[in-house]
C-alpha cells in the first residue's frame, strides 16, 4: 500500500524513540556529508541568512532558470488512458501555481538540495484553497532513532508551525489542527543531485570572485605597471607595502620606478588552461541540470540544432521531472478532487518546441503508408475521424518494376 492511500491514518510511533535531535535544513546542504560540507561549494553559494545564492554561479543560474521557465509554464492535467480527465476545482488551484516565484522556488530546492517542501494549504478533508512553497532554509527537522524525520518545524516564511509525520516513513506531514500539510519531494534522480559537480562550481565561483576583486581594485588583466624616475628608499617601500596589499585582494600589481608605464600582455598559455577549465566546468554544470548546449551558448547554437535542443530538452528532461513532481501532487489531490485512475501528467500538446518533431514523424508515417487517415488523425490532439479515412491509401505513382521495364522498351 502505498504512502498516499494511508495517509489519513497515522501509524503507531515505533517502539524505540530517543530524545530527538534537531536537523536544520539549508539548500545544498544535503549533498555533502557534514565532516566535507565546509569544503563544499554551497559554502561559497550560501548567503548570510542560510539560503542558497546560487545565481553567484552563473552557469548553474542559467541552466536552473532554462528548466524554471519550461517547467513552470507547463499545463497540467488528470489523464485517464490518455483522455484529460475533466476536474476544474483541482486546475484552478494548479493554475495559480503556475509561473509562481512558489514553484520555482519548489524546482530549484528539488534540484539543488535534492529535494522541496510544498505546502497545501486548507482542510485536509476537502479541496484545498492554495498550494505554496516553504524554503528549505525556514524548516527544521526531528529524526527518531532510526533516523526517521517524524517532524517537520517551519520557522520562518507564512506558514510558521510545527507538521507531524502523518504515517511513519511517509513523506507527508501536517498541523494538528489539519489547515495546512507539507508533502517532500524527492530529487528523483540522485539524493546528492549537486555533488557530482561540487568541483566545477567552485572553480567558476572562485574564478568569478578573481576578476571581480581585479576589476574594483582598479586592475586589468594580463598588464604589469612600472615607474621610471628613481624614488627615495622609503617611497619605494611604500610603494611595494601598497602593491602587495592589492595583489592580496586581485588588484593592481606595481614594481617601483618613476613615471608611469603600462605594459600590456596577451593570453598565455597558462591563462589559456584557466579559461578552458571554467568553460569545461560549465559544461558539466548544464550537463548535470540537463540542459543542452545550444540552449545555453551561441557558440554551440544554429538554427537548426536548436529547435532539435529544445524538442530533445523537453523530452528528456523538462517532461519526465515535470511528470513526476506533479504527480506526487496530483496523487495527494486526487481523492479530494474525486478523482479515480487517473494520473497528472503535462501536456505535451502546448508545446512549441514538440510540434515540429510531431509533424516529421507524422509525415514520415504517411509515407511509409502502413496507416490510414483516422489512425494518423489519432495522434493529434482534438482530431476526430472523418468519413472515408478507415481506407490505407497508397501512392499511385508507384508501379511495379516489371511494367516500368516494359513500357520503356516500347512493348
Amino acid at each position: 500500500m502505498s504512502w498516499f492511500s494511508k495517509m489519513f491514518s497515522r501509524a503507531p510511533e515505533p517502539p524505540v524513540r530517543v530524545e530527538p535531535s534537531t536537523k536544520s535544513f539549508f539548500l545544498g546542504e544535503s549533498a555533502f556529508t557534514s565532516a566535507a560540507k565546509t569544503d563544499s561549494a554551497f559554502e561559497l553559494l550560501r548567503g548570510a541568512n542560510g539560503t542558497a545564492e546560487y545565481d553567484r554561479c552563473p552557469p548553474l543560474a542559467i541552466a536552473l532558470n532554462r528548466l524554471i521557465t519550461a517547467t513552470a509554464g507547463l499545463d497540467v492535467h488528470y489523464y485517464r488512458n490518455a483522455e484529460i480527465v475533466p476536474d476544474s476545482r483541482t486546475t484552478a488551484i494548479l493554475n495559480k501555481y503556475k509561473n509562481s516565484p512558489d514553484l520555482a522556488e519548489l524546482i530549484r530546492s528539488i534540484q539543488c538540495a535534492g529535494r522541496g517542501f510544498v505546502v497545501i494549504v486548507g482542510n485536509s478533508d476537502f479541496m484545498p484553497s492554495k498550494i505554496s512553497t516553504i524554503k528549505p532554509s525556514d524548516l527544521g527537522e526531528l529524526e527518531d532513532a532510526n533516523r526517521n524525520v517524524y517532524r517537520i518545524i517551519v520557522n520562518g516564511g507564512r506558514w510558521q508551525g510545527t507538521y507531524e509525520q502523518i504515517e511513519y516513513g511517509s513523506d507527508v506531514y501536517r498541523t494538528a489542527d489539519r489547515l495546512r500539510t507539507i508533502i517532500v519531494i524527492h530529487n528523483q534522480s540522485s539524493p546528492e543531485p549537486l555533488s557530482p559537480v561540487s568541483a566545477a562550481i567552485k572553480t567558476i565561483v572562485a574564478g568569478y570572485n578573481q576578476n571581480y576583486r581585479t576589476i574594483a581594485n582598479g586592475g586589468r588583466l594580463n598588464s604589469v605597471w612600472s615607474f621610471k624616475e628613481p624614488l627615495q628608499e622609503p617611497e619605494i617601500a611604500a610603494r611595494q607595502a601598497q602593491a602587495s596589499a592589492r595583489v592580496q585582494k586581485g588588484g593592481v600589481t606595481v614594481t617601483s620606478g618613476g613615471d608611469l608605464d603600462i605594459k600590456e600582455f596577451g593570453l598565455t598559455a597558462k591563462d589559456m588552461d584557466w579559461f578552458n577549465q571554467l568553460t569545461e566546468s560549465a559544461k558539466e554544470i548544464y550537463n548535470l541540470i540537463g540542459v543542452p548546449l545550444p540552449l545555453v551558448t551561441n557558440e554551440a547554437s544554429t538554427f537548426n540544432n536548436y529547435a532539435t535542443a529544445s524538442a530533445i530538452f523537453y523530452e528528456h528532461k523538462v517532461l519526465p521531472f515535470a511528470d513526476y513532481m506533479f504527480g506526487i501532487i496530483g496523487e495527494y489531490l486526487a481523492p479530494l478532487a474525486k478523482v479515480q485512475n487517473a494520473v497528472m501528467l503535462a501536456d505535451r500538446e502546448n508545446i512549441d518546441a514538440l510540434q515540429t518533431k510531431r509533424l516529421e514523424q507524422l509525415k514520415m508515417r504517411k509515407e511509409v503508408a502502413v496507416e490510414t487517415v483516422n489512425e494518423l488523425r489519432s495522434s493529434i490532439s482534438g482530431r476526430g475521424d472523418i468519413e472515408g479515412g478507415d481506407v490505407l491509401l497508397v501512392d499511385a505513382r508507384q508501379v511495379p518494376i516489371t511494367t516500368a521495364t516494359q513500357e520503356g522498351n516500347g512493348i
